[in-house]
């Protein structure tokens, strides 16, 4: 599963959760350096910028470190988004065991590969399917 198809699957889950209390867009910005893919704005819950990864799989052993790949300057716009007061969001996909982690800070210190456990540690949801409105932090 491509980053897009990880993206279409939250996106789709949170417009049938949400209806008309969502606006969500997709940004495909071949320029900007770091710009997240995709911004949404929830009803009550206020405006998120979404980072979405995907992970075959995770390590077997708890103590092996989790690889993300991101791309330049992608890290450092959620964290600077952040420390202005927004709401950035890391949606990790884990294709084999069907689980979705996300994260809401942290973004350097997953970016440079963490063992296992530490990861399941700094994400703030893990769950087999997306559950709205737990996945999304308060």
């Amino acid at each position: 599963m491509a980053e897009s198809s990880v993206r279409n699957t939250f996106l789709d889950k949170l417009r049938q959760h949400y209806g008309k209390d969502v606006m969500a867009t997709k940004i495909e910005d071949k320029f900007g350096v770091g710009i997240p893919d995709a911004v949404m704005q929830v009803r009550g819950r206020g405006t998120f910028w979404v980072e979405f990864k995907e992970l075959d799989a995770l390590p077997k052993r708890d103590e092996t470190p989790v690889r993300i790949k991101f791309r330049p300057g992608q890290t450092t716009w959620l964290e600077n988004w952040k420390s202005c007061g927004g709401n950035s969001l890391l949606c990790v996909r884990i294709q084999d065991e069907k689980v979705w982690m996300m994260f809401d800070s942290n973004f350097k210190t997953v970016e440079s590969g963490v063992p296992l456990r530490e990861l399941v540690n700094l994400c703030y949801w893990r769950c087999g399917t997306l559950l709205f409105p737990n996945c999304l932090p308060q």
